[in-house]
This record gives C-alpha cells, structure tokens and sequence, in this order.
C-alpha cells in the first residue's frame, strides 16, 4: 500500500527494502495507477471510503501516483533493471506491477 505513503516515506521504504534485498533479489509492488480515468476514480473512492471513512487501513492521506511515477521511485532508491506492466485487462481496478532488482 504505498499509496498510503508520502513521497519521502515512500523513498524511505523502497530504500530499505532495497538495502534487505539480497544481490539479485527482486522487489515486486501491485498498485493502482491514475490511468486509465475511468478505473482510477472508483478504485481512488473506493482506499478513500476504506481508510479515511472507515479506518480499515491505517492511513491519513492517499498519496496515488502514476505507473512512470512509481518506476521512477524504484529507480531512485537504487534498484536497477525498474520495469512495470499492468495486470488490469478485464478487472475494473487500474492494477499495475512495477519491479526491480538489486544488483549488487
């Protein structure tokens, strides 16, 4: 749930989950992208109702970034080889993958 984040905790985990990996290990995140509009705003409403309504997740803000976004995050905390697809083709949540490796 790194949406849950804000960018410099974000930072903060990806970095760390970095530094655990072994070399070669690989870091796997499924999130929800802002794309396509109409997955996005009922997938956005739906972590709004959960955790700030609710409180089923812990959370006081969500922090939704786009699939470049969240590859460029990976990149930044140092993993390489950053690559993402989406896994949505006939779900109706804009669920996306994003992944990394740490070299060595």
């Amino acid at each position: 749930m790194l949406c849950l984040l804000p960018d410099d905790e974000k930072r903060n985990v990806l970095q760390a989950c970095r530094a655990a990996l072994r070399p070669g290990g690989l870091l796997i995140a499924k999130e929800i992208d802002v794309r396509p509009r109409w997955k996005f705003w009922p997938a956005a409403a739906e972590e709004f109702i959960a955790v700030l309504l609710v409180g089923l997740t812990q959370g006081d803000r969500l922090h939704f970034q786009s699939l470049e976004d969240l590859a460029a995050d990976f990149a930044g905390a140092g993993l390489d080889e950053v690559s993402s697809q989406r896994v949505d083709r006939g779900y109706a949540h804009p669920h996306v993958l994003v992944h990394g490796r740490r070299r060595g």
